[in-house]
């Protein structure tokens, strides 16, 4: 929740250009959050894909993390939003893979396609993922200091 407006537009940036550079089986399109139209917000909230402002009583927002909202916050997905990643949520990139049924597998290989895919084009850039060697990956949210993967199913 330390960063900047500015540090979050440099890391929009980025992810913007890692989305553009995704192979074709995740090519998809990114969405600014200011930019979305109300049918569009309504859609994604719906559907679970969307995340809300913090509000001030909550870790996040307590920790300033809806600073600017909504500029440098985004979400990118592919058609069939089976692949999405948050932009400057909690953390600055929260990768996404999904799908009813039961191929975990394949969910699960998507996800590393696009966190490999994502990775990469950020280093093809100059940039690289905050990494420390005793608490892992850094971001924005403290609660997820050191968490690289947090895996979860829902059964309806």
């Amino acid at each position: 929740a330390g960063s900047s407006k500015e540090d979050r537009l440099a890391v929009e940036e980025v992810l913007k250009a890692a989305f553009g550079m995704l192979p074709d089986n995740l090519q998809g399109t990114y969405f600014p959050l200011g930019e979305l139209h109300g049918a569009q917000e309504e859609e994604l909230q719906a559907g679970g894909f969307l995340f809300q402002k913090p509000g001030p009583m909550q870790l996040l927002g307590a920790a300033g993390a809806g600073r600017d909202w909504p500029s440098g916050r985004g979400i990118f997905h592919n058609p069939d939003k089976t692949v999405l990643c948050w932009c400057n949520e909690e953390d600055q990139c929260r990768i996404i893979a999904m799908e009813n049924g039961g191929d975990v597998k394949g969910v699960f290989t998507r996800f590393c396609q696009l966190s490999n895919a994502i990775k990469e084009a950020a280093e093809g850039t100059g940039k690289k993922l905050m990494e420390h060697p005793n608490y892992g990956f850094l971001g924005t949210c403290p609660s997820n200091l050191g968490t690289g993967l947090r895996g979860s199913v829902m059964i309806v």
